[in-house]
């Protein structure tokens, strides 16, 4: 006998059932919240008695773009009597009860697979009783098991977590670690979903400001700083500097950062190696500045730090590159993917003064200058901020981008997908912040050739922007 399995995955399904002496779980993507609430509803703690399986992948970029948590492995190595089984390809998601009953179908061990969240996945599952159906599936398990590296010991899974952390640390593109000396800030942040929505963005109490904090021109290590901001930015009714901010969390796929059990999303501005020069990091500065600005038309309180001046840890993937950090600290660990959602529908419906705004704050963000091409371009992660940024461009009028496609690069890392426009759409309708990339627009061959006129001018929508017409 089989029955349909709908969403919310854990209400209609793991709610009904408690393991008495074997678990088998299967799921590429497993996010610690999600296997908490499931093992705290199956009364599983430490000093566990049932058999589990797990069988998820080994994969460390499912870990470094959170996909997954790698801190579940730390989860895994508390719990008695568990074991873990990497493999690569895995896809197949499949819980099973006591050898007596088995679920499956399309949700991963996450907030959205199970549906804690109001913007979560739509699932779909069958689910069965029958023994030969479900002999089958074992057998079918023991063979992916026997293809598995088996982490059968505490040590074994606290190895594979350490190991993973060092290789996340070694390649990621993103800050590598952020000591955020939250011994000296208490946050509380409020995050409201439905038909309200909002993302409240505060801290009761930001550091006090070093007297001789300044902004330093000669001194690189300035370069890598962090910002503590007190506000709250309302998804209902977003101002365009609000809509600023969520371009950059937007486009870096509102990363998260978790540190001391404080959980971070923040908004990231960086520039390569090619930008670090005394008169760019002077003209960093203007740009900083701009930004400071930009938040504080909503915001009480604005603090930057730089990691010489708290003595803690700012490291980004390269010594070389130059930028700065406004990081929002989130009352708890929300799903990388509501955010994006509740910020791409706001934004979708939004006025054309928000849609400009959120698309200069992507740009502003990650974005980069292609002079030989005459592009305005920014690296994206999927097809989901590809076609959200698709639906603004029109909106707005704009021509469609131009979509790169990613690609590997010999010995250097893959190319990620580049949506990118040109010169003369992007500078005549949405406008940079960066004085560096607006003298690198001006310096290039499409100016010069006229393609367009190079003149300047500035744009009340937000401190700081300028078009080039």
């Amino acid at each position: 006998m089989s029955k349909l399995i709908i969403s919310p995955i854990f209400e209609n399904w793991v709610e009904r059932y408690i393991p008495r002496k074997k678990l088998i779980m299967c799921a590429p993507y497993i996010k610690e919240g999600a296997i908490k609430q499931v093992f705290d509803h199956f009364g599983i703690s430490n000093n566990n008695e049932i058999e589990i399986t797990i069988i998820t992948t080994s994969v460390p970029t499912v870990y470094s773009s959170r996909s997954s948590d790698i801190s579940v492995m730390s989860f895994f190595s508390k719990i008695d009597n568990l074991r873990v089984f990497l493999i690569d390809n895995l896809h197949m998601k499949a819980f099973c009860i006591d050898n007596e009953i088995l679920l499956v179908g399309s949700g991963n061990l996450t907030d959205s697979g199970l549906g804690h969240t109001p913007y979560g996945n739509i699932e779909a599952g069958i689910e069965t009783k029958d023994k030969e159906t479900i002999d089958a599936f074992l057998l079918y398990s023991e063979t992916v098991k026997s293809n598995s590296v088996v982490l059968d010991t505490k040590e074994k899974i606290i190895g594979f977590y350490d190991d993973t952390r060092k290789w996340i640390d070694a390649n990621t593109d993103m800050i590598e670690e952020l000591d955020l000396g939250t011994k000296e800030l208490s946050s509380k942040i409020v995050l409201r979903f439905g038909r309200r929505m909002k993302i409240g963005i505060g801290v009761k109490r930001v550091p006090k400001i070093p007297e001789k904090m300044g902004f330093n021109p000669n001194s690189i290590d300035t370069m890598r700083q962090i910002a503590f901001m007190t506000g709250k930015i309302d998804l209902l009714s977003p101002t365009p500097e609000m809509a600023y901010f969520l371009g950059g969390i937007f486009i870096r796929g509102a990363d998260t950062y978790l540190y001391r059990d404080q959980t971070y999303v923040y908004h990231f501005v960086r520039y390569n190696s090619q930008g670090q020069n005394q008169e760019n990091i002077r003209r960093l500065s203007d740009h900083r500045e701009a930004v400071i600005e930009i938040a504080s038309s909503f915001c009480e309180e604005i603090a930057y730090h730089t990691a010489k001046d708290i003595e803690d840890k700012i490291i980004f993937s390269s010594k070389s590159h130059i930028g700065f950090v406004t990081a929002f600290p989130l009352e708890k660990n929300m799903e990388q993917s509501d955010i994006i959602k509740v910020i791409a529908e706001t934004v979708v419906n939004s006025e054309i003064d928000i849609i400009r705004a959120f698309l200069i704050g992507v740009f502003d963000s990650r974005g980069y200058i292609d002079g030989n091409f005459g592009y305005v371009g920014v690296d994206i992660d999927n097809s989901y901020q590809q076609d959200i940024l698709s639906i603004l461009f029109e909106k707005l009028g704009l021509p469609p981008a131009n979509i790169n496609r990613e690609r590997e690069r010999g010995n250097a890392m893959p190319r990620k997908t580049q949506f990118r426009s040109k010169f003369k759409d992007y500078c005549q309708n949405l406008g940079l912040i960066s004085p560096i990339k607006i003298d690198q627009i001006l310096s290039s061959k499409f100016v010069s050739k006229g393609s367009f006129g190079g003149e300047i001018t500035d744009d009340d929508l937000l401190p700081g922007l300028k078009r080039i017409l």
